[in-house]
């Protein structure tokens, strides 16, 4: 009997004890300052900004400036508001229920000319005859605003926000790996 109780006071001695260590390292680590938890995260080992991570970009700012902008990288409030409003108003009649009697889709899909950066997404992402409804689409809501500017296009470099044109090499390497895509190998090959 006396060596049960004392293994049972044993157990509750070492239980005791390790919990009071787990609570004092838990407490030590809340302890750390903010900025020195910040500064070690900040960078990678060669220096550089450490931006791994996860990233949640829905927008309604195109990639690349509508040629209307040409090298205007901001909207105007107007511009941003209307926007805004038109995604909204757009999004209202996407959650709204679809009529039962409602007749059948164009043949061939919808051909209507998209009137907004995610009209052009959907029409991408579902064809013209449509992909997933709305409810699995998160596209924004709002115009990317960076120092209190919206913008008018993600792309900022270079000044007309648009994609740069490829090269004449890289176009033929594009050609040649849709041909046989085996060719990036080989080439990556000769390049070392």
């Amino acid at each position: 009997m006396r060596t049960r109780l004392s293994r049972l006071i044993g157990a509750m001695v070492v239980a005791v004890a390790a919990s009071w260590l787990v609570t004092a390292s838990v407490g030590a680590q809340a302890r750390r300052p903010a900025a020195a938890a910040a500064a070690t995260n900040a960078r990678t080992a060669d220096g550089h900004p450490d931006l791994q991570g996860v990233y949640e970009i829905a927008t309604i700012t195109p990639l690349e400036r509508p040629a209307q902008f040409g090298t205007r990288a901001n909207l105007t409030r107007e511009e941003a508001d209307a926007m805004e409003g038109y995604e909204a108003q757009r999004q209202v009649k996407n959650d709204a229920p679809l009529a039962a009697d409602r007749g059948a889709p164009p043949v061939g899909g919808d051909t209507s000319t998209p009137k907004s950066y995610l009209e052009v997404l959907e029409r991408f992402g579902g064809g013209a005859v449509g992909g997933y409804n709305n409810f699995w689409l998160a596209g924004g809501t709002k115009v990317i605003t960076v120092n209190g500017e919206k913008r008018a296009s993600i792309i900022v470099d270079p000044p007309d926000g648009r994609i740069p044109a490829m090269k004449p090499e890289a176009r033929r390497r594009q050609a040649a790996l849709l041909v046989d895509p085996s060719a990036s190998e080989a080439s990556a090959g000769a390049a070392r």
